[in-house]
């Protein structure tokens, strides 16, 4: 016999492509608060062969006795507790059981999905797996099936071949716990690492002009970060507003690296001709419509200078995290 107050939550699922765990994390969740609401995000249990949930996790990976290693995440459900429990149930006792208004869900729903994304962005950040619940546009959302056909007499090649997103990196437990403490803490994924993932995306697309854009953009935020940090307000006055709102390559060569810690600066000398031309090629994107002289071996070498850069100035922020 249940007993205690009502209470209502919505519950949703959603599409986790590129999303990989190791087998001791099926079933497993995650509990955090989300703009004042409890969320539960919950990871499929492993299935029997035929149970209706089966195709959610896939197996991609066994030990030698042929144990499940890892597993395909193909979506998650996400629990959203409400705080107007009375007035859910008394709108639903007024219309008829179940509830098929639109705008009683309609509003939950799209808080549920804000809330699925800060978790992901979460996921992302301290795993440092960008494509996790990234279809992409090398990869269409809907992961149709591809066939083969010979175009004069429309003669099928292939048998359909459904292209499904997966990963040869699997989020550890360790990991998993990480991500708990950072979700129960409070904290927001970096801007600045939104943006190399981003990216990271858009060079795998081959769009290597938004990938210097985002590329660039990831450096400037993170290096006002570490300066904005070290100056306050208090003594630096106008002069922290002036650096503040440099451009970027003057930002890159003239204060930062005096200014910065002695780790970050180390990195910035390592990578200065990268970053600087990192810079300048944003800067041609920005204010320019010729077509991209931008390689694709380039655009690798920004990503890798933009990641080490990123890694170091991360420590260099309360041990790692952070939040902007």
């Amino acid at each position: 016999m249940q007993t205690g107050q009502p209470r209502a939550y919505a519950w949703n699922r959603f599409a986790t492509p590129h999303f990989s765990i190791a087998a001791a994390l099926e079933g497993a969740g995650h509990e955090f608060t989300f703009e004042g609401f409890a969320v539960r995000v919950k990871l499929p249990p492993a299935t029997r062969a035929g149970d209706d949930d089966d195709a959610r996790l896939r197996i991609t990976d066994r030990s030698a006795g042929e144990a499940p290693v890892q597993f395909d995440v193909c979506d998650v459900d996400v629990e959203v507790d409400q705080h107007n429990t009375a007035e859910i149930l008394a709108l639903v006792e007024s219309r008829g059981w179940p509830a098929r208004d639109v705008d009683l869900v309609a509003d939950v729903a799209e808080f549920a999905g804000r809330a699925f994304d800060h978790w992901l962005r979460i996921v992302r950040w301290r795993t440092k797996q960008w494509r996790i619940g990234r279809p992409g546009a090398y990869l269409p959302a809907t992961f149709g099936a591809c066939t083969l056909y010979e175009h004069r007499i429309n003669r099928r090649l292939s048998e359909p071949i459904a292209a499904l997103p997966t990963t040869n990196h699997h989020v550890t437990l360790e990991q998993w716990a990480e991500i708990q403490a950072t979700l129960s803490a409070h904290l927001r994924a970096p801007l600045f690492y939104d943006l190399y993932f981003d990216g990271r995306e858009h060079l795998a697309a081959q769009d290597l002009r938004r990938a210097v854009m985002d590329f660039a953009s990831a450096c400037e935020v993170l290096l006002k970060t570490l300066l904005d940090r070290r100056m306050p307000e208090q003594r630096y006055g106008s002069s922290r507003e002036y650096l503040l709102g440099a451009q970027r390559r003057a930002l890159l060569n003239g204060f930062a690296p005096s200014l910065l810690e002695p780790c970050v600066e180390g990195v910035l000398r390592l990578h200065r001709q990268d970053l600087d031309e990192l810079f300048a090629a944003s800067s041609d994107v920005l204010h320019s419509d010729h077509p991209s002289r931008i390689t694709e071996a380039r655009c690798v070498q920004f990503g890798r200078a933009t990641s080490a850069l990123l890694t170091v100035g991360e420590q260099a922020l309360h041990g790692g995290l952070v939040a902007r």
